[in-house]
């Protein structure tokens, strides 16, 4: 499922509540939503959490270090032996879901 679909599924499902949502403020909730998830994951350290689904978590990883990188121009570079990755767990229930 794409931005597209979710934002359609959305929008038809809010028709059955007492204030139906439009296409266009679906898209901005989800857009926002995404925005705020994003800014908080860039940070090592920080996590989202959302019940019943799962966590995101950034993470620092740190790798060997595997010497030194000569470019085209002769200078030696040392690589960076810590990388920022974001780790995805899901909750209990999601997990109950899928076996």
């Amino acid at each position: 499922m794409n931005k597209t679909a979710l934002v359609n599924h959305i929008a038809r499902q809010s028709k059955y509540t007492a204030t139906p949502l439009t296409r266009l403020q679906v898209r901005w909730v989800i857009t926002t939503l995404f925005e705020s998830m994003s800014d908080e994951l860039t940070t090592p350290g920080n996590r989202v959490s959302i019940e019943d689904f799962g966590i995101w978590e950034c993470r620092v990883l740190k790798n060997k270090n595997h010497g030194h990188l000569t470019s085209n121009d002769g200078i030696q570079r040392r690589p960076t032996s810590e990388q920022n990755v974001i780790t995805f767990r899901t909750s209990k229930r999601l997990r109950a879901m899928l076996k």
